[in-house]
């Protein structure tokens, strides 16, 4: 392979290696967020009188 293909496909991988990096923190904060939001339900249910 010529080194303009080298050059070409060491571009593409590190594109699809950062975009996977992104997509992993993308999938890690919507779980920190969802686990915010079920533990604040639990709160609140534990405070209503009643229960």
């Amino acid at each position: 392979m010529t080194e303009s293909t080298w050059g070409i496909l060491t571009g593409m991988t590190m594109m699809f290696a950062f975009s996977l990096y992104r997509y992993r923190q993308n999938l890690a904060r919507r779980e920190k967020i969802r686990g915010l939001n079920e533990h604040h339900m639990i709160d609140r249910l534990r405070a209503r009188p009643g229960l």
